[in-house]
């Protein structure tokens, strides 16, 4: 009886360990960042079938990118609000080599193969929060990205990949801080929009002024490769190839 105990003690032991090891080894990441403010927040009231599809041409880009990344990979949405840099994980899940153990409903950490991550997480989980997130009045653009920096490099040394969804209009309270961005070892693709809606619900065009500063700041704070689309575009081979 005893000598049954402790094998099955032992067995306990061993797979905890196992998991522990498994799941803590991260070689990269991934952080997908969604602008939720009004300005581009509109087409989800207006056609959410649109912007259910912007989303999974993103979904795409992140499923094919996590099979050019070391495994195992961190992946994490946040948004884009008045308040970026204090902004929570709204999306979050392990891509692993191969998933050891089946995943804890109740536990928040869930973990899935490459070929998973889109059928099993992103699509029946990942997109419908997005879809509900609450409007934001303002839109933080550089504390999102500070973040999500901040957010990898205690995850991981290695590459990250990093996608942003915007329409690249930074505005935002003169109050909040400002960051000196440290962009290494990051690949980065920005997906911008250029109609948008204004404060009054007007449709505006924007110029790709916008965008094109990003790309002038992420590439200054040090990103590997910056690559930037209209989300009208079918970007994702163009992308891939850019960036890997």
């Amino acid at each position: 009886m005893k000598k049954g105990y402790f094998a099955s003690m032992l067995l306990l032991c061993f797979f905890s360990i196992v998991k522990i090891s498994y799941s803590a080894q991260i070689q990269s990441s991934i952080y997908l960042l969604v602008d939720v403010s009004g300005s581009y927040q509109y087409l989800k009231d207006e056609d959410p079938e649109l912007q259910k599809k912007i989303y999974r041409e993103a979904f795409l880009l992140i499923e094919e990118a996590s099979s050019l990344l070391p495994k195992n990979i961190s992946f994490k949405t946040l948004k884009i609000n008045e308040f970026s840099s204090l902004s929570e994980v709204i999306c979050e899940a392990k891509i692993e080599r191969k998933r050891l153990l089946g995943n804890n409903k109740k536990s928040r950490e869930v973990s899935f193969t490459q070929k998973q991550i889109f059928d099993e997480y992103l699509e029946p989980i990942c997109l419908p929060i997005l879809m509900k997130s609450k409007t934001a009045l303002a839109t933080d653009i550089e504390g999102a990205i500070n973040l999500s920096a901040e957010l990898a490099k205690a995850e991981t040394g290695g590459p990250i990949f990093l996608m942003i969804l915007s329409d690249f209009f930074e505005y935002k309270s003169d109050q909040l801080p400002s960051f000196k961005l440290e962009l290494d070892n990051f690949k980065v693709a920005l997906i911008y929009r250029n109609i948008v809606n204004d404060t009054s619900g007007q449709q505006i065009t924007l110029s790709k002024e916008q965008v094109l500063k990003w790309q002038k700041t992420i590439s200054d704070a040090g990103a590997d490769k910056v690559f930037i689309a209209d989300e009208r575009s079918d970007y994702q081979s163009k992308a891939l190839k850019e960036l890997f």
